[in-house]
């Protein structure tokens, strides 16, 4: 984010460094609350800091981990356990969380991740700049969340006619409908969305996406279903309604 975009921000949290790892998703989720709670129509983008290796930093508890090698993660049952604990700290109950507290009338959530876990040996676990990139570091969640029965339907329809094919490519457009753009126009520049068509097959994008390093990132396919059956990866969006 440059200088100038942030100017168009109206509000910038930074947290502090001071406040440990393990708590950073819960003073996101008090500010989040904070911001809902004073009844203005507000857009939130709140950046959470999830679960990333080291896995012992993102719960309080873990234990130690098998030391990296050379980047390269093992996928001993420590670290899996680690990952399984912080996951469900800096997630599950921050989810939970937003999903009891928060005013949801006239409310839409989208929760989506950066990037997915490799955890085959001798790999990263994401952020890999090979040209055979493992799928499971572009497959990712992305659910959604509303009180609104009309935007539910809509979300369920595409859910089932498009399974598997949910992608960040289409959280944009989903959120200038939401925003009050009329569907025509916003169909002129995006493929797809998670309001009406999701038609196209993922990909995800290795490599140097900025164009700093290489003229051309490398664009791998994805396969949901294929990689379910071997990891236990979901296989599609999740959309639902608060309290369901």
């Amino acid at each position: 984010m440059t200088p100038a975009e942030t100017a168009w921000i109206d509000k910038l949290y930074k947290l502090e460094p001071s406040i440990p790892t393990y708590q950073l998703d819960d003073e996101l989720m008090r500010i989040t609350l904070d911001e809902l709670a004073r009844g203005d129509r507000v857009f939130i983008y709140a950046n959470k800091n999830g679960s990333h290796f080291p896995y012992v930093n993102d719960a309080p508890g873990n234990k130690e981990q098998t030391p990296v090698n050379d980047g390269i993660v093992a996928n001993d049952e420590a670290t899996l356990q680690s990952y399984a604990e912080a996951v469900q700290w800096s997630t599950d109950r921050t989810m939970a969380q937003l999903t009891r507290e928060a005013p949801w009338d006239g409310m839409t959530v989208i929760y989506t991740s950066d990037h997915g876990q490799n955890f085959s040996p001798g790999h990263l676990t994401h952020c890999s700049s090979l040209t055979n990139v493992d799928a499971q570091e572009g497959i990712v969640p992305l659910m959604v969340a509303t009180d609104d029965d009309g935007l539910k339907r809509r979300f369920t329809d595409v859910s089932r006619r498009f399974p598997g094919h949910g992608s960040h490519f289409a959280i944009a457009p989903t959120l200038l409908e939401l925003m009050g753009y009329a569907a025509p126009d916003i169909a002129q520049i995006y493929d797809g969305s998670l309001l009406s068509n999701l038609s196209i097959k993922p990909q995800f994008a290795s490599d140097d996406i900025f164009g700093l390093f290489s003229t051309q990132p490398a664009w791998h396919d994805t396969d949901p279903f294929t990689q379910r059956r071997g990891s236990g990866l979901p296989a599609s969006a999740a959309v639902t309604k608060a309290g369901d």
